[in-house]
């Protein structure tokens, strides 16, 4: 019994080093154009949650996919954002909403409420990369970021890079 229960701890830890949050360190330009939006805001609220339904998520699934599963168990962070300055994309109002894992563990970016960011943001989630499994934004008001994306507490020399990189694209 021993041996099955040492079998059973080995295999959960195994697992859980399997889903692991791993990230390359990405440059500004890299960030820039892999996001759909970049922006700097302020926090204004946050709410923990596993249900997605009132923000308008298109989901395409394969519904015996591990990663579809494991979003089944997964706490996001609904992050509502005043956005002081747009750098690139666009939105429909002066606030949006920044959804991303609860954990650092599941690339999870944690956002403070009255903390200043800048946003590399999608509308569609990043978190589980996989062919087979897809959330998407449907409307321009809500966008995906996690902790590989460069998101990042408000930065004068990142906004610097920003605003120079952005004048060499003409965007």
């Amino acid at each position: 019994m021993k041996k099955f229960q040492l079998i059973i701890a080995l295999l959960c830890l195994i697992n859980i080093q399997a889903f692991a949050c791993t990230c390359y360190e990405i440059t500004t330009t890299e960030a820039i154009n892999s996001a759909q939006i970049v922006v700097k805001g302020k926090v204004i609220s946050k709410v923990l949650t596993h249900d997605l339904s009132d923000l308008s998520i298109t989901r395409t699934s394969d519904t015996t996919n591990i990663n579809y599963l494991m979003t089944q168990r997964l706490l996001m962070a609904v992050v509502k954002i005043k956005v002081n300055k747009r750098y690139k994309g666009k939105t429909i109002s002066d606030t949006i909403t920044v959804i991303t894992p609860n954990n650092s563990a599941s690339c999870g970016f944690n956002f403070v409420i009255g903390n200043e960011y800048i946003v590399y943001a999608t509308n569609y989630d990043s978190t589980f990369r996989s062919s087979k499994f897809e959330r998407k934004s449907k409307d321009m008001n809500t966008y995906w970021t996690d902790l590989c994306s460069r998101t990042m507490l408000s930065d004068q020399s990142e906004e610097n890079q920003i605003k120079k990189i952005l004048k060499k694209q003409k965007i």
